[in-house]
């Protein structure tokens, strides 16, 4: 299993906040597993598959693949 550090999510959120994307990652670290979270920082939610699309580059360029569950804005890595 891969592991997300906290740098990482620290990392990507900036990235986000760089590219003027209005979301933010949350990590929801549990026993056995990780689970990240995308929060709109905004009610308009326009950006959010570009969103998706830097968040699927980041992880890739660490080796790691995203696997969002039905909905959308909640994933894991592996």
């Amino acid at each position: 299993m891969k592991t997300v550090s906290i740098g990482m999510i620290v990392e990507i959120n900036s990235i986000l906040k760089g590219k003027g994307l209005p979301y933010k990652i949350h990590l929801h670290d549990a026993c056995g597993a990780q689970a990240m979270e995308i929060e709109s920082l905004e009610e308009d939610n326009e950006q959010f598959e570009a969103a998706v699309s830097a968040i699927n580059e980041y992880f890739s360029l660490h080796g790691m693949e995203t696997v969002f569950i039905p909905g959308g804005k909640n994933f894991t890595v592996k």
